[in-house]
């Protein structure tokens, strides 16, 4: 029994020398083209994490700088979308912004990117509409995820800005600036959306109305904002007369992201007529009508 013992003894002793021997050889190197099975073993989270490049929104009313040349020249993460001269100012449409400048000018952006909140992220998608003169009307979507918020917002509108110089009142043209007050008060009070929310008492300017519909009680698909003529996009020309499209954004968030259109006809004005010739032949501008050909499904799209 005593032998047997020893022998055991003997034969474990022997087990855990040879595994200490196995642990102190280091492996062999892989061969190309071959993967290391202790490589393989190592948990992805364990793996170091690749450079990541934090994306910088444009500023709101931009001058001049290396990204805003970048948004012009197509350099970089931007491409062209459309560019061209309309009323003395020249406008590069590219994915990233809507740059304008005039003779002698800095170059500014149109696009206003609202402040990051912390907490929260958004994105804008901007389509321009149509350019009639200095007069460039677009499309934008704005959308915004918080952290702490119950689902997330969004809003779709139309704007209208004056490219020939932003920074001043201008920079939110309404329709009464254009044409007659008693035609667009007409041509509004003819839209079966607007006759549904009229004031008993018929508004003697285009200004009380909006003022009386923005005081309705809208439906949730769509709201009248006070800003309602300043929300507009040349669509077509039908002989002496302008198809206006006018854009309606929600009014509750069920329908949040949703955009309502009024379709108007409004006179061609003295003052308009070259340019919205111009534009209808897209030999400078263009209008709603041709949006598409000219984006060809492209559109500005900005972080923040």
């Amino acid at each position: 029994m005593i032998a047997v013992l020893g022998d055991m003894r003997r034969g474990w002793m022997l087990v855990v020398l040879a595994s200490l021997a196995c642990r102190s050889k280091a492996p062999a190197p892989p061969r190309d083209g071959e993967v290391s099975s202790d490589a393989a073993l190592v948990p992805a989270s364990t793996a170091p994490a690749l450079p990541t490049r934090d994306v910088e929104a444009p500023g709101t009313a931009r001058a001049g700088g290396a990204e805003m040349d970048a948004a012009i020249n197509g350099s970089g993460a931007a491409s062209s979308i459309w560019s061209g001269e309309s009323g003395g100012v020249q406008i590069d449409w590219t994915t990233r912004a809507i740059a304008v400048r005039r003779a002698g000018r800095k170059t500014i952006d149109l696009i206003a990117i609202p402040k990051s909140e912390p907490g929260c992220e958004g994105d804008l998608s901007v389509q321009i509409l149509s350019v009639v003169g200095s007069i460039v009307s677009y499309q934008l979507s704005e959308g915004t995820t918080c952290e702490f918020a119950a689902h997330p917002s969004a809003v779709t509108l139309y704007k209208a800005v004056d490219a020939a110089d932003p920074k001043r009142a201008a920079l939110h043209p309404s329709l009464t600036d254009f044409f007659a007050d008693a035609d667009v008060l007409r041509a509004m009070m003819a839209d079966s959306v607007v006759q549904r929310h009229a004031p008993k008492a018929v508004p003697r300017t285009a200004a009380e109305l909006v003022t009386a519909l923005s005081a309705s009680q809208a439906e949730c698909e769509y709201a009248f904002e006070k800003d309602l003529l300043n929300r507009f996009a040349f669509h077509h020309v039908e002989g002496d007369r302008v198809a206006v499209r006018i854009g309606l954004s929600h009014g509750c968030e069920v329908a949040r992201g949703k955009l309502t259109q009024l379709g108007i006809l409004l006179p061609v004005p003295p003052k308009l007529k070259d340019a919205l010739d111009r534009a209808s032949s897209r030999t400078e501008g263009f209008l709603m009508r041709d949006a598409s050909l000219v984006s060809k499904g492209q559109t500005t799209s900005i972080q923040f």
